[in-house]
This record gives C-alpha cells, sequence and structure tokens, in this order.
C-alpha cells in the first residue's frame, strides 16, 4: 500500500468512527491532554517566556495610553546585566532598549569596559527596570514602577549575571529599595546573591558629564569584580 491509500483508509476509518459516535447519540469526544515532553517542540525557554509575558503585561496604567513595553535584548547567559529605568520613544520604535543617544553613550561605555575587562561587547544584556515607557517628560510612578518589579526579578534570575549594572534612580530604586544614587554608588550592593554596582544613567551623564568620571569609577570596580570571578 502506497503513502496516498493508506493516508486515504486512514481517515475513511476515522469518519465510519465518528459516524457510529453520532449515531450512538455521542456528540462530544474527551481528550486527554498529557504534559510536553521535557524537551520538546512544546517546551519554551523561561526567558522567552517572560519576554512574551512582558510584551502582553497590562499590570499598570502605562498601557492605557500606547506604550509599548520593551522586554531587554543580549547575551541569554551574560556575564553583566545593564538595567537603566524606562524606555525611550527610539526604544518602543525599535523594540531594543538604549536605542536613541543614551544608548549611544552606553555603548561607549561598554566598549571602554571591553578593553579592560577582556569580555566582549556580546557578553551583556541590556534591559529597563520598567518596562514601558511613561509619558513624556514623567517617572514612573511608585505603582507602575511596582507592577515590573516581579518581572525583573525574574528576568534577574532568568538571566543571572555575575554583575548587574543599575543605571540611575529608578533602577537603584527597584533593585536595591533607594533611588539615591549618589549615596549608592562606589560600592557594591547585593540582589539576591548578585553583585549590583548603581551608577548614573547614560542621559544624565550627557546633560551633566562632570558625572562621568564617578561612572568611571564605579566601573572599574566593575572591572575588577569581572576580572575576579574570570579567574577563580
Amino acid at each position: 500500500m502506497d503513502g496516498r491509500a493508506e493516508y486515504r483508509k486512514i481517515v475513511e476509518n476515522l469518519i465510519g468512527r465518528l459516524e457510529y459516535l453520532l449515531s450512538s447519540g455521542i456528540t462530544e469526544v474527551p481528550v486527554e491532554r498529557g504534559e510536553p515532553p521535557e524537551g520538546g517542540p512544546a517546551a519554551k525557554d523561561p526567558l522567552e517566556a517572560l519576554s512574551q509575558e512582558i510584551s502582553g503585561c497590562r499590570a499598570c496604567g502605562l498601557r492605557n495610553w500606547g506604550a509599548r513595553p520593551v522586554a531587554g535584548a543580549g547575551n541569554p547567559s551574560p556575564v553583566i546585566m545593564f538595567i537603566g529605568g524606562c524606555p525611550t520613544v527610539e526604544d518602543e520604535e525599535n523594540g531594543r532598549p538604549f536605542s536613541g543617544n543614551d544608548g549611544a553613550q552606553l555603548e561607549r561605555i561598554i566598549a571602554w569596559m571591553s578593553t579592560k575587562a577582556g569580555f566582549e561587547r556580546e557578553e551583556a544584556y541590556l534591559c529597563h527596570a520598567v518596562k514601558c515607557r511613561p509619558a513624556s517628560g514623567k517617572v514612573p510612578s511608585a505603582e507602575e514602577a511596582g507592577a515590573c518589579k516581579s518581572l525583573l526579578e525574574r528576568q534577574i534570575k532568568a538571566l543571572s549575571p555575575k554583575v548587574i549594572v543599575a543605571l540611575g534612580p529608578v533602577a537603584a530604586g527597584l533593585i536595591l529599595g533607594s533611588p539615591d544614587v549618589k549615596g549608592l554608588r562606589g560600592r557594591f550592593h547585593a540582589f539576591n546573591g548578585i553583585k549590583v554596582m548603581p551608577t548614573y544613567d547614560p542621559a544624565e551623564l550627557l546633560k551633566k558629564p562632570a558625572l562621568k568620571k564617578e561612572t568611571e569609577t564605579d566601573m572599574l570596580m566593575v572591572i575588577d569584580e569581572i576580572k575576579k570571578d574570570r579567574q577563580a
């Protein structure tokens, strides 16, 4: 029996079975749904699943005025994770974090760090603490930021970076509980066993170039930490 004849036979048998069930008054057939096999086609990567959840999130009011979430981008097993405050208009348009002038500033910082630390740009992951852009000129409210806290914590857990750099008051506030970057910077803090270095947001560095020296000091400490981890 060739393939088509065998397929036709299966269909005929199925139709005959359904006709029998209908003639017996049975109009519904229960279907048992087992768990997909581990690693099978239905299995979903935790980071990918979380990104999809972020894309559909409506836990706060930011989506009501048209804001679009930006989950993050980069290495799924990063050496270093840079977490900013909120997406910009450019980030929304491109669907990627740090797509504007602040992103160009951050890329310069990362390139400089890479020459010092010996890690590649591709080993970093970039995202924002708050996944949606607030209305123009506003900062996220405590409620809006709080709605993203669980998502961010799960994102950090899924990525498990060696070091986190919290860029600016929104990121520092959500990760460390205080937005006081000036008071927090210059030393490491801990978040679920991961070392966190708070420092200034790249957008603030563009407005206040004098802060770059302090940021450089913070990043040198991060570089030393990465070197120590690689030598361990």
